[in-house]
């Protein structure tokens, strides 16, 4: 996490106003990414990491929360993401929360 690129707040603005997100981003929305896609990179965790191959026949549909665990498609045709945000204090038990995990990891809370 610390070669990860640090959250810069005129950036989170500027692409919000340009549209780029849909939204100004958050140190959490900016993080995950970053991370995901670090994790894709590291050749140990790609190693040493569980991994299961899971097969939907056609027409079928499955749903899963995906913020607690590093994810990828390995193969398929299409997919529909759908972000639902739930505010961290409204969360049954927001210490175990996403986004107050990955503020215990870096030692420090994220920006807003």
């Amino acid at each position: 996490m610390p070669r990860l690129p640090g959250y810069a707040p005129l950036k989170a603005r500027l692409l919000a106003a340009l549209r780029v997100t849909k939204a100004k981003r958050s140190g959490y929305d900016h993080l995950m990414p970053h991370l995901h896609d670090a994790l894709k990179r590291d050749e140990t965790c790609q190693a040493e990491s569980p991994q299961a191959d899971v097969d939907f026949q056609p027409g079928e549909t499955w749903g899963t929360f995906s913020d607690l665990v590093m994810h990828g498609a390995m193969g398929g045709r299409s997919m529909l993401e759908q972000t639902v945000y739930l505010p961290v204090s409204a969360q049954a038990d927001p210490s175990s929360s996403p986004h107050r995990i990955l503020a215990a990891k870096l030692g420090r809370a994220l920006r807003t």
